[in-house]
């Protein structure tokens, strides 16, 4: 790989969930793509559509992974998670989800992954163990770039579980660790992928490494997040870890995509991809017109979330509008939420004052609102601060509760409670304080500002190809993934004569 010849850096974007999972390293693989890298994508099925769509098929998608959307709306202990806010449950939903069809999606990703012959892999969030096992196998550098950082500390519970007393946060952590399903993804090399080599090299200490120890993986990790919005905690091995600030679209990239609708388009036909990545035409126009016939409305949408029903999200929504006296966009979402969930007695608050949409340009509109409100996810957060606008956080799992816990120390916003134990008072008093504070109005500008001025996708190219040239280049890459590829055999020796010594 070199800088300098950018085509020679042929990158496999290996990434698994939601939308709002994706959508970030879109931004970024447009970036790499347009100042001449290979940039390839393998992810899920029904994200294929949506992968063509962003970048006008300017960059390859492989769907090698099963329909996240579909697995995640219908698994009963996942929605019950997203309905009471269980983390627990979810991890176990998510487990489940991935280990349906992990031998298919392996099989699939290892073929689709010969056949490109990438020279760098670039992975996050749950595709992690996935994109690490064929890393170790083919000696292939891979840099981790999360939109959250999950690390363990002494003080917080991880992704919306309780704090404990005594130092016993980090236990959550281990357990992850444990429950990893190491030994059935090397038997998946092994058996069906016919990699003989696999132990000593895909091990537990390799993906402790990237937990409790990431002084000792090959690469500084990285994190798509703001160091003006998210705070440093004291105990983050902060030598070892780079944030490179949000990755987004731009205004004019999102509207171009949101007029890029041909009426004639067949939605149904994958190969066209989604007339929906950002809205339509005719949405957007319905917008504007919106927009012009009053003051700015409150934005609220929770994306590819869905808390109890429909009917308890949009009659939460709803009632908050009226009672705070606002008019308000909703977004659909993968709840589709829309008019037909309107309560009898809110029917006619709702034909003068709320729009419903499927899609629509974040970065666009965004700054025309008066205030944000959603779940909390990632992509969605950084698109509300990066506004000016102020924020509020309706968490309904996971990692959502950090970011509501972040928008409420920042000041810009306001964090609440899980979104199935929220009511319509206590959202419209948040609404009201969001719409009229000022030292909270204040500062949302203030931050707004200074994430306007801090480019993602830029600041990663910069770390990348300072990093190729210093740690790739010189050999000290292979050096650090030789030193934990020897942890790891010795990891596995131990471990094999333990097993017979019991055996005997």
């Amino acid at each position: 790989m070199d800088p300098l010849i950018p085509s020679s850096i042929r990158i496999a974007m290996i990434l698994e969930g939601s939308r709002g999972d994706i959508q970030p390293y879109l931004a970024l693989a447009l970036t790499l793509q347009e100042r001449g890298n290979m940039v390839s994508i393998f992810g899920n099925a029904d994200h294929f559509a949506f992968c063509n769509k962003t970048t006008n098929e300017k960059i390859t998608c492989h769907p090698v992974f099963y329909d996240f959307g579909k697995a995640f709306q219908t698994k009963p202990i996942i929605q019950k998670a997203l309905s009471s806010g269980s983390t627990i449950q979810m991890a176990i939903g998510l487990t489940a989800l991935q280990s349906d069809r992990m031998e298919q999606d392996y099989e699939t990703m290892w073929r689709a992954l010969e056949s490109y012959t990438p020279t760098l892999i670039l992975t996050g969030g749950i595709a992690r163990s996935k994109a690490l096992l064929y890393s170790v196998c083919k000696t292939i550098p891979i840099i981790i770039l999360d939109v959250q950082v999950l690390l363990p500390v002494s003080d917080k519970g991880p992704v919306g579980l309780p704090t404990l007393p005594v130092g016993h946060n980090k236990l959550g952590f281990k357990i992850r660790l444990w429950r990893s399903n190491v030994e059935k993804k090397k038997a998946i090399a092994k058996n069906i992928l016919n990699i003989k080599d696999v132990d000593g090299k895909f091990e537990l200490p390799i993906l402790a490494a990237l937990l409790f120890d990431l002084s000792k993986f090959p690469t500084p990790l990285c994190w798509a997040l703001s160091k003006h919005l998210v705070p440093i905690h004291p105990e983050w091995p902060i030598e070892h870890m780079k944030f490179c600030g949000f990755l987004t679209m731009g205004k004019e990239q999102e509207l171009a995509l949101a007029r890029n609708k041909d009426s004639g388009d067949n939605d149904d036909d994958p190969a066209k991809g989604s007339s929906s990545v950002f809205g339509t035409t005719e949405s957007q126009q319905a917008l504007e017109v919106f927009l012009n016939k009053g003051p700015p409305p409150v934005y609220m949408g929770w994306g590819s979330m869905q808390c109890k029903n429909p009917d308890y999200m949009v009659s939460l929504a709803v009632e908050a509008l009226q009672l705070s006296d606002q008019r308000g966009i909703l977004l659909g979402g993968w709840a589709n939420l829309g008019s037909k969930h309107v309560p009898d007695h809110l029917q006619s608050y709702c034909e003068e004052n709320v729009l419903f949409c499927d899609s629509a340009p974040h970065e666009w509109l965004f700054p025309q609102c008066s205030c944000i409100v959603h779940h909390g996810g990632s992509g969605t957060t950084a698109a509300s601060v990066r506004s000016g606008r102020p924020t509020i956080v309706t968490p309904i799992q996971g990692d959502q509760f950090s970011f509501a816990d972040i928008i409420q120390a920042s000041g810009c916003g306001i964090g609440l409670c899980h979104l199935g134990r929220l009511t319509p008072k206590v959202l419209a008093e948040a609404i009201q304080q969001c719409t009229t504070d000022a030292d909270i109005l204040q500062k949302a500008s203030d931050i707004g500002k200074r994430l306007q001025n801090e480019d993602g996708c830029a600041n990663f190219v910069e770390f990348l190809d300072d990093w190729i040239v210093k740690e790739h280049a010189t050999g000290k890459w292979l050096q650090k993934h030789n030193a934990l590829l020897k942890e790891c055999q010795e990891w596995h020796d131990r471990k094999s004569f333990i097993s017979s010594c019991n055996v005997s």
